[in-house]
């Protein structure tokens, strides 16, 4: 039986920071609340949801996020609107040999499912969590482990974000960050990830 591999989604596959802080910084302004590129970038340093809360987004800016986000990106958007990080595919296609590929994503599963169909990478999955479940990635990831007697010290979640890392070290989970998505370099050091990666490829080398 082959080992889970656990994926961020937004940040690590797919190209999406500048569409999701547009919608982001949208539903803010129309409710006359400031929302710089910065302020987006510390919601993902932890939980995103509380952060968000923290800025004045409560249940009725979170729904409203999700109605444009749906519309935005669904199964019927072209798939320019779908950016994939350069190489990626190849990853995932490779990784796919070794592993069981399993997303666990703050996105919605409907979007998830669209850019893995344009992209034909659906098969490469064999597992996708999105913000339909709302408990936190690591309680989902634990479930996914001990229903396969997985170790999670012998497991890796590649990410994009600080909060992720932090969730992997929680649970002793080893933690593969990127530094192409939504947190760079200098902010993923600062947490201490298991690896650090600059380029796609280069996951390869430790996968």
């Amino acid at each position: 039986m082959k080992p889970i591999l656990f994926w961020d989604f937004d940040g690590v596959i797919f190209d999406s920071e500048a569409q999701v802080y547009q919608m982001w910084h949208q539903v803010m302004m129309a409710k006359g609340a400031e929302f710089s590129l910065e302020q987006f970038r510390t919601i993902f340093e932890g939980n995103s949801w509380a952060k968000f809360q923290e800025y004045g987004a409560g249940e009725t800016e979170q729904k409203e996020y999700s109605k444009l986000e749906s519309n935005r990106f669904s199964i019927d958007t072209p798939k320019e609107e779908f950016p994939l990080f350069p190489f990626m595919d190849e990853v995932v296609n490779k990784l796919s040999e070794k592993y069981w590929n399993y997303i666990i994503s703050n996105n919605q599963r409907s979007v998830i499912e669209a850019f893995l169909h344009h992209h034909k990478m659906r098969e490469k999955f064999k597992y996708i969590s999105g913000r339909e479940d709302w408990r936190p990635k690591q309680e989902k990831i634990i479930e996914c482990l001990e229903e396969v007697d997985q170790d999670p010290t012998e497991s890796w979640f590649i990410t994009d974000s600080v909060g992720d890392v932090e969730e992997a070290h929680d649970i002793k989970v080893q933690s593969l960050a990127v530094t192409w998505g939504y947190h760079e370099l200098q902010r993923l050091q600062k947490s201490n990830p298991t690896k650090i990666v600059i380029r796609p490829k280069e996951i390869l080398e430790i996968l």
